[in-house]
């Protein structure tokens, strides 16, 4: 039963927030400075290093056999590296280091005097020049270009040699596959070899950067990091590629990407948020706030943590090509910084699968190619991480995880991927209660009992219960949260706030969101129609009216005259294609079926099913689909029904499955013509190709009802009830669909069930519904799941092979017209299909015959279990 908890108040919900913004006790005070500047990578790889201003010199130069491209003169190359907008290289690191640092135009004499950009001919041939070692080539540069430049101007220590945090020298070179507009090629940054001082400054062994007239911009940002801030060690070999700019960014075109939270961290250009604390975290995206958050294990030590962004791909920024949205998750091993054996990564991406191998996406619950919502991994040593990121949302410029760190937590869960709003939504009528089954963790290293309930005070009137459950270290289970509603709830959509506490000490909670969609006590909404004559052979587009006199539906209660006399009409639109409106019934949601009508002429094992179900303004339109027994389109007669959800004591479930899918975890329906009377969440769990289990939640089912399956799709394909089973808790009904040839096949479908009620749930109008049992060459008729407004139950004859007579004395009209409808369909597990080929009330007021054919896979006649519903207009006044 579930645990009736306290009303947590709005003030708990504060002081809860204040207490999260204190520190667990096993974190110590003050934390630790990841940055570690006291103890830096290398020497200029570090804060002090990082918040300067330094000239850029900028060498050009071809060769006597190939000049530089003329279309890539100092105006182009002033732009590239010092505009003062994006995208330039000087903008890169002013928008990355957030301000801290500005690269100036070098003073030099070439050209436009102190622009930064020496030309020079190198006064080599380009094979004479690819003859040199790299750090020649830098050697060679700064000789050439030595005229027109006083390195000693740049030597602010005084010291006689050339800092890199002095001056950055980059060295270009022309290449044959560059004629003026290309862009391609790789870059470097090498040392300058050993050679005379030059204006009295030593430059042996300082870094510059090389790179030919083609290579692409956010290269130059790379090899920038190299000369100018010390980043010996390249990350070429790591798998970070697409998520920063150390990874590799040699390609043709230019595209861009951001310094990643590790970098940034170490130069002293962001400070992660170290997670002292298990909790949801909001994740604002890291190009416009430089936000990452930090999570690790004190008993672990520090240099063991893993780092999170929220990657966003904004165009106009330097993220604009990420490698994907979402959350991006670090894993780091700083130990392993100078080891340079293949597998020890000191950085690593943990992607969003299940060996987080996945290095080119990011972590995104929303999106279909990365549904993994948790990274529990272990340390690059193998050990258990003992921190993790867990109940990964959807991507977007703020995104949200929930963060496990050593201490007490508990997690509740309310996403929802396949709601508009990503989280939990449920519909439930004024009056009525919400079974809400939520996801409940305990994600402390502790056992220990872990609560359901609501945060805050539900509106005037709400009710809640939620439980709670004894739980093992990091082990999950459902928890349900039961919210009644006052039958005078306004209708509309209402937030609430689920809440998870460890018991043992309430501080330690979380909380999440749910929907709770309200609406008014619905009138009864349906209608049946079925062609008459060869109306079904009506000329393709010609607008035809629906025999009157083999229809109703709710519309002819309608208290507009012009309204109530409306009547349902039909458009063939291809062969065995037809449109069918539906007066008045696209007000409401629901669902519909359809199927083979009377057919004395066609007797084969012919079926239809519907396309769509679409609304157009007040009205239902239905796409019918018909073949016969091989599958082939073909003009049929049809019968198709309609019903939305309505009043009464008695259970209803309607239900729109769309998804076809893999196999697996259950889905939740939400959807506008989902609908369980019991209040409770429906789910449907596909077992195999064509096979479905669906769960509607709620004590109140009996399984003694009528279901009917129709798929709704273009493909062929028939469905049916396979089972109706009640599990004490719930109604479950496996689904089982076919093509043509009886094999399964997958496909969206329509569904409805009642008890105790006509098909269309309304209690106003007589209405019967039955099922066969036992042997189906002798069968009887099921009197557990058969019911009759008159209580009468139907007898039942085998005339031939999958052939049955069925027959009542008093349940149909005890007026002529308006006639009725029979909607037939083959039951159980045995492979059937079945049809109404014929129904009659006419020729006795009050009395029904109900003729059904039932076939195998070879299509010929075969004894089958069935179940059929009869609907019929109310009795006159």
């Amino acid at each position: 039963m579930p645990y009736a908890l306290a009303r947590k108040l709005v003030a708990s919900v504060i002081m809860t927030l204040v207490v999260a913004l204190t520190a667990a006790m096993d974190y110590p005070e003050p934390l630790p400075d990841f940055a570690h500047p006291h103890a830096p990578h290398y020497p200029w790889y570090q804060p002090v290093n990082a918040a300067t201003t330094r000239p850029v010199l900028i060498i050009r130069g071809g060769f006597t056999d190939l000049p530089w491209p003329a279309a890539k003169d100092d105006a182009w190359l002033g732009r590239r590296y010092f505009g003062p907008g994006y995208p330039s290289v000087r903008d890169y690191f002013a928008q990355s280091s957030g301000g801290r640092v500005d690269l100036t135009r070098a003073r030099e004499s070439s050209g436009v005097h102190d622009d930064g950009i020496v030309t020079v001919d190198y006064g080599l041939t380009l094979a004479q020049w690819e003859a040199l070692t790299d750090e020649q080539m830098m050697r060679h540069g700064v000789n050439v270009a030595d005229p027109l430049v006083d390195y000693s101007a740049f030597d602010r220590n005084g010291d006689g040699r050339l800092g890199q945090d002095e001056v950055v020298i980059v060295v270009l070179q022309s290449v044959p596959f560059d004629p003026g507009d290309f862009t391609g090629g790789c870059g470097a940054a090498r040392g300058v070899s050993p050679g005379p001082a030059l204006d009295g400054i030593d430059l042996d062994g300082r870094t510059n950067v090389w790179a030919n007239s083609a290579v692409n911009q956010i290269t130059l940002d790379h090899e920038m990091m190299h000369a100018a801030f010390g980043l010996d060690r390249d990350f070429h070999g790591y798998p970070i590629h697409g998520f920063d700019v150390m990874g590799n960014t040699c390609s043709d075109g230019e595209w861009y990407v951001e310094l990643n939270s590790w970098h940034k961290m170490h130069l002293g250009w962001a400070k992660p948020t170290i997670v002292t604390r298990d909790g949801y975290y909001d994740v604002p995206a890291w190009d416009t706030s430089d936000t990452a958050f930090l999570l690790y294990d004190p008993d672990r030590g520090t240099d063991d943590y893993l780092l999170v962004e929220n990657r966003w791909r904004r165009p106009g920024t330097y993220d604009a090509d990420v490698s994907d949205n979402g959350l991006a998750v670090w894993r780091i091993d700083e130990s392993q910084y100078y080891n340079d054996a293949p597998d020890a990564y000191p950085i690593r991406l943990q992607g969003p699968c299940w060996d987080y191998s996945c290095t080119y996406e990011a972590w995104d619950a929303s999106d279909p190619a990365t549904p993994l919502r948790t990274m529990d991994g272990p340390w690059r040593d193998g050990t258990p991480g003992n921190v993790a990121v867990r109940m990964v949302q959807e991507a977007g410029p703020t995104t949200r995880a929930y963060f496990d760190v050593p201490g007490p937590g508990a997690a509740v869960d309310c996403f929802d991927p396949y709601t508009p709003t990503r989280r939990r939504e449920v519909q439930v009528i004024a009056g009525q209660t919400a079974d809400l089954r939520l996801p409940v963790q305990n994600t402390s290293e502790q056992a220990g009992a872990v609560s359901l309930g609501l945060a805050g005070q539900p509106e005037p009137g709400w009710s809640w219960s939620g439980h709670t459950a004894d739980l093992d270290p990091k082990a999950a289970t459902v928890g349900r949260l039961l919210v009644t509603t006052p039958a005078d709830a306004v209708p509309g959509a209402y937030r609430l706030w689920p809440q998870a506490t460890w018991l043992a000490d309430p501080r330690h909670a979380s909380t999440c969101d749910v929907t709770v969609r309200v609406v008014a006590p619905p009138e009864a909404s349906w209608g049946y129609a079925s062609t008459r004559a060869l109306q079904y052979q009506a000329p393709i587009g010609e607008a035809v009216t629906l025999d009157p006199s083999w229809q109703w539906g709710t519309w002819r209660r309608d208290a507009d005259p012009a309204q109530a006399g409306r009547h349902a009409t039909m458009v063939r639109t291809a062969t065995g294609r037809y449109t069918v409106t539906l007066p008045g019934l696209g007000t409401t949601p629901g669902v519909a079926h359809a199927g083979a009508g009377v057919s004395w002429g066609h007797i084969d094992a012919a079926w239809c099913q519907l396309d769509s179900v679409t609304r157009s303004g007040a009205d239902k339109l239905l796409d019918v689909a018909c073949f016969d027994g091989t599958g082939t389109a073909q003009n049929l007669p049809f019968a198709v029904w309609a019903s939305g959800p309505s009043p009464g004591q008695r259970p209803q479930l309607l239900a729109r499955y769309q998804t076809i899918g893999g196999f697996g975890d259950a889905v939740p329906l939400v959807n506008d013509d989902t609908f369980n009377s019991a209040a409770g969440p429906v789910e449907v769990r596909r077992t195999g190709e064509g096979r479905y289990e669906v769960t509607a939640v709620g004590e109140v089912y009996d399984a003694t009802g009528y279901a009917r399956v129709t798929a709704l799709n273009s493909a062929r394909a028939r469905c049916r009830a396979a089972s109706v089973e009640d599990t004490g808790t719930a109604l479950r009904i496996g689904v089982e669909c076919t093509g043509a040839d009886f094999q399964p096949r997958s496909t969206p479908w329509l569904l409805s069930y009642t008890e105790g009620v006509g098909a269309h749930h309304d209690p106003t109008v007589p209405a019967a519904y039955a099922s066969t049992t036992g042997d189906p060459s002798a069968p009887g008729i099921d009197t557990r799941r058969s019911w009759s407004s008159t209580g009468e139950l139907p007898t039942i004859a085998r005339t031939a092979p999958g052939v049955y007579d069925v027959n009542y004395q008093a349940v149909g009209n005890p007026f002529t017209y308006p006639a009725d409808l029979v909607d037939v369909a083959a039951v159980g597990p045995q492979a059937r299909s079945c049809r109404a080929l014929s129904w009659n009330s006419y020729s006795y007021p009050g009395r029904l015959r109900i003729v059904v054919h039932c076939y195998d896979a070879a299509r010929r006649p075969a004894d089958a279990h069935f179940a059929f519903a009869y609907l019929r207009a109310p009795d006159r006044p």
